[in-house]
C-alpha cells in the first residue's frame, strides 16, 4: 500500500504528480485498485510507514504490521520485510513479475549501502493537520533489479548462480512464483557483502547508478586496503 508521500531527499525536492500525504484511512496510494480495495476490507491492518506502508489480515497480521512506525526505515528490520524473516515466510507473486521484490530493499537496508538517504515525509493526521517526519535509510534512485523480467537482473542472476530456488507453477496464461524469505535473505546479504554494486545498474546514462557505482568501488577498495 505504497504512497508518494516523499518531498526531500539528498538535497533535491521530490514534489511529483502522484505526491499526497500519507494518510493511513486514505484508499489513495499508487500501487492500484487490487491494494487500495484489499485496504478496505473488514479485519484489514496497515501498517504507519508514510511512503512503505503494507496490509494485511489473519492471525500473524498486528505482529507483522503494527511495529512499523512512520519514523522507521522504509523496509528495515522492523519493517513487515524483516518480520518474513521471523515467521519464514514466503513471497508469492500472482502472474507479476520477481522483479517487484521489495524483500530486496530490506537486503539493502541490512547492508547499511551508502545510496540509502533520510527523506523529508509528509503525514496527515486524523484531526486533518500535517506534520513532516523525517525517515531514514529511504531508496532513492533506480536499481538495476527493477527492469523485465526481473530474473535476469544482476542480483537476481547471482542468487540463481548461489542456488536460491525460484518454484513456479502455472495459473491461466502466467504462473505462479514462490520465493523463500530465508534463502533469499542468507544468499543475498552474502551477494551484497561480496559486491556492495550489485543492486545497481551498469547502464552509463544511468546517473544514480553510474554515480553510487563509483563511490560503492571506492569504499570496497578502502576496506580491502
Amino acid at each position: 500500500t505504497f504512497t508518494q508521500s516523499s518531498i526531500y531527499t539528498d538535497g533535491e525536492w521530490m514534489m511529483s504528480k502522484q505526491y499526497r500525504p500519507f494518510n493511513i484511512a486514505s484508499p489513495k496510494m499508487w500501487v492500484g485498485r487490487i491494494s487500495a480495495t484489499f485496504c478496505q476490507r473488514p479485519g484489514v491492518l496497515r501498517s504507519a510507514h508514510p511512503t512503505h506502508s503494507v496490509a494485511g489480515c489473519g492471525p500473524l497480521a498486528k505482529d507483522c504490521l503494527l511495529e512499523h512506525q512512520e519514523t522507521d526505515s522504509p523496509t528495515g528490520r522492523r519493517s513487515p520485510f524483516g518480520k518474513l524473516l521471523d515467521y519464514k515466510g514466503k513471497m508469492v507473486w500472482f502472474g507479476a513479475d520477481p522483479a517487484s521484490a521489495t524483500f530486496l530493499h530490506f537486503l539493502e537496508d541490512e547492508a547499511n549501502l551508502s545510496y540509502l538517504k533520510p527523506a523529508l515525509c509528509r503525514v496527515e493526521r486524523k484531526d486533518g493537520t500535517v506534520e513532516s517526519v523525517l525517515v531514514p535509510r529511504w531508496l532513492p534512485g533506480h536499481r538495476d533489479s527493477y527492469r523485465l523480467p526481473g530474473e535476469s537482473s544482476k542480483i537476481y542472476q547471482r542468487l540463481i548462480e548461489m542456488g536460491l530456488k525460484i518454484r513456479t507453477a502455472a495459473l491461466g496464461l502466467g504462473k505462479i512464483k514462490v520465493i523463500e524469505a530465508i534463502q533469499m535473505y542468507e544468499l543475498g546479504m552474502a551477494a551484497l557483502n561480496a559486491d556492495s554494486c550489485l543492486m545497481l545498474c551498469d547502464d552509463p546514462e544511468c546517473v544514480f547508478c553510474r554515480t553510487y557505482n563509483k563511490r560503492e568501488t571506492k569504499c570496497l577498495h578502502k576496506r580491502h586496503w
